[in-house]
């Protein structure tokens, strides 16, 4: 029997399985199995996977043509046969000791082993997600006293497979938060967490789709059922104080954690996200966080507040036609040259989301700039003739910010830009700095090199 089984189980991404195979073919051991459970996907990549699998025993591929996420992840635990398992997308990338960190971590006799999670997406700054770093570090989990995990992702995680068949833990057959209901049950169950600080995984491929909330982009569908999946963590981590001290008063330290994490969620996955929502969504965003900040405690609320300061946060705008007439910024885009629909994309990913832009008619006439946000009220057509005047004269900001290249801004360029502690007639140059700087670590960081997230 293998001591590990690394499941590669995923309805996309499947053209950048070549890092993966790499990857894997250049651990220091060789003591796992490699399952790939897949829908159809290009021959060309199938066949990668064939001859990976006919290198060695223990490897073997399963098609699904049911894609739905974690009906595959649950056909990967039935295909498993390692004493643990690990579950990877195409692009996952592990540095070449990181399947042996796990294993010698392993023999702690842990439930759930922790390593280190580099993210480098496309457009923002690739670095250590530092929540998951703090569980490596501090790893031995108290449910209802000390650390709790603010980390969902099941990836850069080995589970012992005994554990999770002896709960009757496996992933719900739902679109969204499959893998945040995995986990949280996991925990709460009492499995224990263990950290590997030499278990590392590259994610160099994560792309943002539009409508799919595993990538960042909030749908109605995604809030509802994320809703629905928070809720049923917050009644069963009650049940379990209840079950263990006998008592619940809302105030205890993992609730505290729990209901602090979740409108972290919320706020940073669908407010930030606020061109994406509509009148209802919005709606039902704002109720859901105001509901979970009543039953935090003032310490954990002021915590909260200064964490989303840039948001303004209590404070959540009610409906889209608050937020155009009060924009942060303002942007001219002045691109003469080339096609700015990526740039334009960029600022509507942006996590500080409150700005407005105006752009020439002839470039959104010729097609330069997409045909996505058109009709987003905050992006706003202005004629060519007096170009700069007329865009001045109707910008509804203080901060006014002219851009000439098509360069596309990483995610946290606005919210830096908002922070920074400077007068406003210097935001520009903050602007214009911070996206630069930004740009080069990616581009450094995409080439390799090891840089410091201070």
């Amino acid at each position: 029997m293998p001591k590990l089984s690394v499941i590669i189980a995923s309805d996309s991404h499947w053209e950048h399985i070549d890092d993966t195979l790499t990857s894997l073919e250049n651990q220091t051991v060789t003591d796992f199995e490699v399952i790939f459970i897949r829908p159809q996907i290009d021959k060309a990549l199938a066949d990668s996977i064939t001859e990976f699998c006919m290198k060695a025993e223990g490897r073997f591929d399963i098609t699904e043509e049911d894609a739905l996420v974690p009906k595959l992840l649950n056909r990967g635990l039935r295909a498993a046969s390692g004493e643990y398992i690990m579950f990877l997308t195409p692009g996952d990338f592990l540095p070449e000791g990181s399947i042996e960190g796990f294993i010698e971590t392993a023999a702690e006799k842990a439930d759930i082993i922790t390593g280190r999670f580099w993210l480098n997406s496309e457009n923002s700054e690739p670095g250590y997600d530092k929540n998951a770093d703090s569980i490596v570090l501090k790893p031995q989990i108290d449910r209802f006293s000390k650390s709790f995990p603010h980390f969902f992702e099941i990836s850069c995680r080995i589970f012992k497979l005994k554990a999770l068949e002896k709960h009757n833990i496996t992933f719900p057959e739902t679109k969204h938060m499959y893998d945040y209901l995995f986990f949280m049950r996991a925990v709460l169950s009492g499995m224990k967490i263990s950290g590997c600080p030499y278990g590392i995984l590259y994610r160099k491929v994560h792309s943002l789709t539009e409508g799919d909330i595993r990538e960042g982009l909030p749908t109605k569908e995604g809030l509802e059922q994320t809703l629905e999946a928070l809720r049923q963590i917050e009644e069963l981590a009650q049940l379990k104080i209840i079950e263990e001290t006998g008592i619940f008063e809302g105030d205890e330290y993992y609730i505290q954690e729990l209901l602090e994490s979740q409108i972290n969620l919320l706020l940073n996955r669908f407010y930030r996200r606020f061109w994406y929502l509509d009148a209802k969504t919005l709606k039902l965003l704002k109720a859901a966080v105001y509901e979970r900040v009543e039953k935090l405690t003032e310490s954990r609320f002021a915590r909260l507040k200064d964490e989303h300061k840039d948001l303004s946060f209590p404070f959540i705008y009610g409906s889209i036609d608050e937020a155009v007439a009060e924009p942060t910024f303002s942007f001219i885009l002045d691109v003469t040259k080339g096609d700015i629909t990526q740039l334009v994309e960029s600022f509507y990913l942006q996590s500080f989301p409150f700005f407005e832009l105006f752009v020439k008619e002839s470039v959104v006439d010729s097609g330069r700039a997409g045909n996505k946000w058109l009709d987003a009220p905050n992006f706003v057509i202005t004629p060519d003739k007096n170009f700069f005047g007329l865009a001045r004269s109707h910008a509804r900001s203080r901060t006014i910010i002219v851009t000439k290249d098509d360069e596309p801004l990483d995610a946290e360029v606005l919210k830096a830009t908002h922070n920074a502690a400077v007068p406003n007639f210097l935001k520009a140059a903050v602007f214009t700095k911070n996206k630069k700087e930004k740009s080069i670590r990616t581009y450094l960081k995409n080439k390799g090199a090891s840089l410091s997230d201070d």
